[in-house]
């Protein structure tokens, strides 16, 4: 199990936390929080990384996306991918779900990388569709914030010690 992973669900809370993850070095390492987007294949998923990351992202081949993503993870010393919407993954056909789901885990397998998301129902399914992946997340599932709690939130730093 990695340091700390789930999928948490509920208006307001991956919009609170993003801009505070994202280039905030942690206890053990950096962490890459961004957006599953509309139309998501393997490649798109690379593509996404790689600008997250501010990095350079051709129009080439997976593999050599992978490879691309794998470098730059590794340079920055990601230790947390956190994935936002991902019930986006849900929308796409059992075969680009698969995809999906193994580009992830290998990417987590190579990096020693802990992942988290945020998604809604549909997401905690997917992820207990494949018990190897359900092993890398804990489900929690978190209200929508109010105001005041949105607040507090934004006033807390990210604490992803180990």
């Amino acid at each position: 199990m990695s340091a700390w992973s789930g999928i948490l669900s509920g208006p307001g809370w991956s919009t609170t936390r993003r801009s505070e993850a994202n280039n905030q070095p942690t206890s053990f390492g950096s962490v890459l929080w961004f957006e599953l987007n509309d139309g998501l294949t393997e490649k798109r998923l690379y593509i996404d990384i790689l600008t997250a990351l501010n990095s350079p992202a051709p129009d080439t081949a997976a593999p050599r996306l992978q490879a691309m993503v794998m470098r730059h993870l590794s340079a920055r010393g990601t230790r947390l991918m956190i994935l936002d919407e991902l019930q986006r993954v849900t929308e796409l056909r059992p075969r680009e779900q698969r995809a999906i789901l193994n580009a992830l885990k290998y990417l987590s397998n190579q990096l020693s990388m802990s992942l988290a998301g945020f998604g809604s129902g549909e997401a905690k399914a997917l992820i207990k569709s494949d018990p190897h992946l359900e092993e890398r997340f804990d489900k929690n599932r978190r209200g929508a914030l109010t105001d005041r709690a949105r607040a507090g939130e934004r006033d807390r730093s990210l604490d992803f010690g180990v």
